[in-house]
């Protein structure tokens, strides 16, 4: 969006957008606590304030039912149907969920945005959260483990592979990643899967395939992301392990007319940051 507002200050532009269109960097939400630093104060700009640097209209708490690629309209979820010249999907990744059963399981947490960062901080404040259980030891499990230590919780993770970053760092980098959250306090279970999540008193059990289990005031995954793929494969855009483009980004989808001929005004670009 912004690199296409230096190339042309004329065309307009709308963002839809299902969260509130802060402008902020997605890294910091496994900062938080380290940095002391809540939701409202990692986000840089508000919606407004992006609108009107960049002469664009932010459509917030906005969400997309369909997309009908010949017609050129993005259809909401509430009927109304917005036409467009050229449209521009920036979905962004969803969270991996993996299968877990138990009565708890529809409260395990995820954070994927600043919406999810914020209710994740609420929560754990409403209860006097003091110890997490996360499952998962990547990259962005251990990016929660520190941050959560640094906050003063209590952290136990666990990943069915055999060390932190394991898709990333070989055993001795990820053993050494281990170690330094070790040092901190972080305890870590590798090898086994947390296959339930349930209810006890005002806190959590995280039942590992082992026979372990894993005492908490909150369950976090944190496992990874994949792209949010659904609502193009739907609207018959092609799709791999990501929306297919050609090297121009292009997908498959009809194109409006030539910009040569396109009038004046250079039609309406509606960017999709999230449905």
């Amino acid at each position: 969006m912004r690199e296409l507002r230096r190339k042309d200050d004329a065309v307009a532009i709308t963002v839809l957008t299902s969260d509130g269109g802060e402008g902020y960097s997605k890294p910091m939400i496994s900062t938080g606590y380290t940095k002391d630093l809540n939701a409202d104060k990692l986000a840089a700009q508000s919606a407004e304030e992006l609108a009107e640097q960049l002469n664009v209209s932010v459509r917030i708490r906005t969400r997309v039912a369909s997309i009908d690629t010949q017609a050129q309209v993005v259809h909401l979820e509430g009927g109304e149907a917005l036409p467009y010249s050229e449209l521009v999907l920036a979905l962004g990744a969803e969270l991996i969920r993996p299968p877990i059963g138990g009565d708890a399981a529809d409260e395990v947490l995820g954070v994927n945005d600043l919406d999810d960062y914020r209710r994740f901080q609420d929560l754990l404040a409403a209860k006097g959260a003091k110890k997490i259980a996360i499952i998962g030891a990547g990259l962005i499990g251990c990016e929660f483990t520190n941050d959560l230590l640094n906050g003063g919780f209590t952290v136990e993770a666990v990943d069915p592979m055999g060390w932190c970053l394991p898709t990333l760092l070989p055993e001795q980098s990820g053993r050494a990643v281990q170690a330094a959250l070790e040092e901190k306090g972080a305890t870590f279970h590798f090898g086994p899967l947390a296959t339930e999540v349930n209810r006890a008193g005002d806190g959590y059990t995280v039942t590992l395939n082992n026979g372990d289990t894993i005492a908490a005031d909150a369950v976090l995954c944190a496992v990874g992301v994949r792209p949010r793929t659904g609502l193009a494969s739907d609207a018959g855009i092609e799709v791999n392990r990501g929306i297919v483009t050609d090297r121009q980004l292009r997908t498959n989808a009809p194109t409006s007319m030539p910009w040569a001929i396109v009038p004046k005004s250079r039609g309406t670009f509606w960017f999709m940051s999230r449905h």
